[in-house]
């Protein structure tokens, strides 16, 4: 109890910010337990102040949805640090068949979403296209699309090409 407890931390070298009593971080102090009328309960959510923290802690830099064009130039990319995930948006002007497809030598899986948002999930693919390339052929709809590429492996980076074709 002394030492984990009691004896204070130096500063030097420490994150922290300054003592809230809301923070999820707290442990529950029973009033029982101290001098007077003292208590903290169970904190089961994150405080204001704890959300603050984290995010100047841990910054979230959210890439930006790249553009596809129907028919365009594949457009040349790459997974550049572990665990990133590539977001690209097209628009299907008029109903019909198409080809979503990467290239390239990295091991890619793909996701189809739509219309229209990110969270509905039309397909998913590992390897149909050439390699360890993802392909998803599909009927769409007219309307807004979003592809999400990410590595197979949770530590993999490589470079790749993803296209959309009508067809």
């Amino acid at each position: 109890t002394d030492q984990n407890v009691l004896l204070p931390y130096s500063p030097a070298g420490m994150q922290f910010s300054m003592f809230d009593r809301k923070s999820i971080m707290l442990y529950a102090v029973d009033n029982r337990l101290t001098v007077g009328d003292w208590e903290v309960g169970w904190n089961t959510e994150l405080s204001e102040q704890d959300k603050s923290f984290i995010r100047s802690r841990y910054p979230f830099d959210e890439k930006p949805i790249a553009e596809l064009t129907v028919g365009g130039a594949p457009v040349d990319t790459d997974i550049g640090t572990a665990g990133e995930v590539d977001w690209y948006r097209f628009v299907v002007d008029k109903a019909g068949r198409f080809v979503i497809k990467t290239s390239g030598k990295t091991d890619v899986v793909m996701s189809l979403h739509g219309p229209g948002n990110q969270t509905s999930l039309i397909a998913f693919d590992d390897d149909s296209g050439v390699g360890l390339n993802a392909r998803i052929q599909r009927r769409l709809d007219p309307g807004t699309y979003f592809v999400q590429v990410r590595h197979y492996g949770q530590t993999g980076v490589g470079k790749y090409q993803v296209s959309v074709t009508k067809g």
